[in-house]
């Protein structure tokens, strides 16, 4: 399902997310020796993602890049997530709207930068594991 995802934000891309009424959000943040630029982008064209009907209620797709400056030492890293929160950008920006009745929205794949090449968990719970 990462891939799926991944694969629809790049063709989003390429089509210059015509059709697709994406929401964007950059936010940026600075403290203790570090700087924290993300950008929050979503999508509720699910037409990409042939296995979000496996998923009761999902209505949009999201990514976040992140870049992390700390002591002069830049990483980046960009995470995929699926949610039944609708497109609201700043909703899904501030991701602590996992509820415990029901799944809202779970993170299925995280990708450090070229130069790490560490896939990483996201902090976010999620109802049920997506294989990657």
């Amino acid at each position: 399902m990462a891939a799926e995802v991944q694969e629809a934000f790049i063709e989003a891309d390429a089509r210059e997310y015509a059709d697709v009424a994406p929401e964007a959000l950059e936010t940026s943040e600075q403290g203790h020796g570090r700087r924290e630029i993300r950008r929050y982008l979503t999508l509720g064209d699910l037409s990409g993602v042939p296995r979000s009907a496996l998923w009761e209620a999902m209505n949009m797709i999201g990514m976040v890049e992140s870049e992390r400056t700390i002591n002069g030492k830049t990483t980046r890293e960009t995470r995929f997530h699926i949610g039944s929160i609708g497109t609201d950008v700043e909703t899904f920006s501030r991701g602590r709207c996992v509820d415990t009745g029901a799944w809202r929205i779970s993170c299925i794949g995280a990708w450090m930068s070229p130069s790490t090449r560490t896939p990483r968990e996201c902090g976010i719970p999620m109802r049920g594991r997506l294989s990657r």
